[in-house]
């Protein structure tokens, strides 16, 4: 949580993970399977080799919905 404004940081960050379950739950109704990479899971190489085989074995796998985060290691 950043130190300033944390109030306004608090109400943001809520907000977006609300925003991202509706979606992802209209998403699943229509059909689709969700895939989440975040953005700290490309940002160096050794990540971004692993990232393309964590991304094949979820797509070749049967969940509905996946996450990728940060150090893949």
């Amino acid at each position: 949580m950043p130190s300033t404004r944390p109030e306004f940081w608090s109400a943001k960050l809520g907000g977006n993970k609300e925003r991202d379950q509706r979606i992802t739950e209209e998403l699943a109704a229509m059909g689709w399977r969700v895939l989440y990479v975040w953005e700290c899971a490309t940002r160096d190489l050794q990540t971004l080799q692993l990232l393309g085989k964590k991304i094949a074995n979820w797509i070749e796998s049967s969940a509905a919905f996946g996450e990728i985060e940060g150090s893949l290691t």
